[in-house]
């Protein structure tokens, strides 16, 4: 489309989304023609930038890191509302997102609540059966749409499971859509070391980092998260979330930063 408008537009903004992991060759014939006709670059990752910008003739384009912020639609609850549960939401894949583990018993000691959709399974039907045949912790719930009721019942949660594993570039540098739901809705994260979860974790002292990406690393991070719930540090974890991060990862912020960036060019 942009090739065949017979005008430029005043600015073009190519707005990178979805990462292309280097596996993606026709995305780089495209933009190959493209070459000069961005005057800005947005990632959601700074690290995902590094690799693609250049993949994508873009290295010399002006570039800005645009969180995957979230606008809450529920109310931060306070620590004693919470139910004592962990949640996981998001895409749920065998492998990807640690599904198998979650869903086919590692984790019955553990109480999670799980939403998403489940994709990669082989009978999809049969996983969720199972979890009604045997003595378990987790319970799933289904995928609901992102609105007010579900933010709630997402906030009313005590921690929240956040990460991928690492197979791919995009996995690996991952900047999950569900990490910033959790941070938006006052509820810490225990994310695995991605570098971009794991640094805004310590930055703002607010969730649990596992030690490593698999599947025991996230087991000790969870029973790490449980035993801390109702403590002091819990209640400090629940306030650097929404009154520390939340200001600085939220979409608004992010806003600003792209208004300033577009006023930049004129």
């Amino acid at each position: 489309a942009l090739l065949r408008m017979r005008h430029r537009p005043q600015h073009c903004i190519y707005y990178g989304y979805e990462h292309t992991d280097g596996r993606l060759p026709w995305v780089e014939r495209v933009f190959a023609g493209l070459h000069g006709r961005f005057d800005l670059a947005i990632y959601p990752e700074p690290h995902r930038a590094a690799l693609d910008a250049p993949r994508l003739g873009l290295d010399r384009t002006p570039t800005l890191v645009l969180l995957n912020g979230v606008q809450p639609l529920a109310p931060v609850a306070s620590a004693q509302a919470r139910n004592g549960r962990l949640v996981y939401a998001g895409l749920i894949d065998p492998i990807r997102t640690y599904g198998n583990a979650m869903l086919d018993g590692t984790f019955d000691d553990t109480p999670i609540d799980v939403f998403g959709r489940l994709e990669g399974f082989d009978d999809p039907a049969r996983v969720i059966a199972g979890l009604g045949k045997r003595e378990t912790n987790v319970r799933y719930h289904g995928k609901l749409p992102a609105n007010a009721d579900y933010h709630s019942r997402i906030a009313g949660s005590s921690g929240a499971i956040v990460g991928w594993a690492p197979l791919t570039e995009s996995t690996f540098f991952a900047c999950p859509n569900k990490f910033f739901e959790a941070i938006a809705l006052g509820v810490p994260p225990i994310t695995l070391p991605h570098p971009q979860t794991a640094r805004i974790v310590r930055q703002f002292n607010c969730g649990w980092i596992a030690d490593g990406f698999g599947v025991e690393a996230l087991h000790k991070a969870v029973h790490k998260a449980q035993d801390a719930f109702g403590t002091p540090q819990h209640q400090l974890f629940i306030e650097n979330c929404s009154q520390r991060a939340q200001p600085h990862v939220s979409w608004a912020a992010q806003a600003t930063k792209l208004e300033r960036a577009v006023s930049a060019l004129r």
